[in-house]
């Protein structure tokens, strides 16, 4: 794990993505590898941040928060997963490739403010309104899915709502359904 390449790409992600997503395109790594050096680390810091915060409020709710950062992980990692998996089937209705790679791309690492304002709020509750920065995704993905997937001009703006759709609608099903497994006395409102 490299570790200055990852504050790298999230800093040119987000500072200059149109330029960012070009040098992206032309990365050999496979759907795998940006699984593993990006997402994954970047998953756990998020589900690490979730504990911390919520171990804060008393030791009787470590083992909660343990399955809370448990639930975190599973959810954005099989949410990010399933996704690029719907979004590579569904490209060519958008005239786009179906690469299963360049899927990945797209949502990983369009999903960086996803990463950066979750690790902030779920350290600290109180900072909740930087989850606000979820919209710059948008931004990403128009600015990804043209260089990354050669999706026309014309079939970007409805592209980008079913990924948009896909994204949450799968994470938050996975985290629904893992969170209504956990036990009662335990949920915690966050």
């Amino acid at each position: 794990m490299d570790i200055k390449w990852i504050l790298l790409r999230i800093k040119n992600i987000i500072s200059k993505p149109v330029l960012e997503w070009l040098v992206i395109a032309n990365d050999n790594d496979d759907y795998k590898a940006v699984l593993r050096n990006y997402a994954l680390p970047l998953i756990v810091l998020v589900s690490v941040a979730r504990f911390l915060g919520l171990s804060k409020f008393g030791i009787n709710l470590s083992f909660y928060a343990i399955l809370y950062a448990i639930v975190d992980f599973l959810s954005l990692y099989f949410g990010m997963y399933i996704s690029a998996l719907i979004i590579k089937e569904v490209a060519p209705s958008f005239l786009s490739d179906n690469d299963k790679t360049v899927a990945f791309k797209i949502i990983i690492y369009s999903s960086t403010p996803i990463f950066v304002a979750s690790f902030i709020s779920n350290l600290a509750s109180s900072l909740f309104f930087v989850n606000l920065f979820y919209i710059y995704t948008l931004y990403l993905l128009w600015s990804g899915i043209g260089p990354l997937m050669n999706t026309p001009e014309r079939n970007k703006m409805s592209f980008i709502i079913i990924i948009v759709i896909v994204l949450f609608a799968t994470t938050e099903a996975i985290d629904k359904i893992l969170t209504s497994l956990l036990p009662v006395s335990g949920t915690i409102s966050v």
